[in-house]
């Protein structure tokens, strides 16, 4: 386990950002792309007591995207077969937008970060596999 620690250094996110982070990822796989275009709505039907028609959801949603949003810092993995020595990296980035209709969230995966966890020894917050 010690070697494990060395290799990354990530402080695991809340309980709720997890789950938000396995549905974002596995609706990614679903849907083919990194990249994500998700209704505020969607959103909360991922969560417990979260509708997006509560005045505090978007705060809600947000706090938790800001913790996946972490960099994570890595060392000593490769990528597109290049040896890395270290690198901080994020699971995403998002940014919101307003439409007509609603509310929505813009999301884009980071590969790297899917590609190191899929390699490293840790124990990922994400189920990758």
């Amino acid at each position: 386990m010690e070697a494990v620690a060395k290799r990354s250094v990530m402080n695991r996110p809340s309980e709720e950002a997890v789950k938000l982070a396995n549905k974002i990822y596995f609706t990614s796989i679903q849907e083919g792309s990194s990249y994500l275009y998700l209704s505020l709505k969607q959103l909360c039907n991922i969560l417990d007591n979260c509708t997006e028609k509560d005045w505090f959801a978007k705060g809600r949603i947000t706090e938790l995207l800001e913790e996946l949003s972490e960099p994570v810092a890595v060392e000593n993995f490769t990528y597109n077969r290049k040896q890395i020595k270290w690198q901080a990296i994020s699971f995403l980035t998002y940014e919101f937008c307003t439409e007509d209709d609603g509310e929505y969230v813009d999301i884009e995966l980071n590969k790297m970060f899917i590609e190191v966890m899929k390699q490293i020894e840790a124990e990922p917050y994400i189920n990758f596999q």
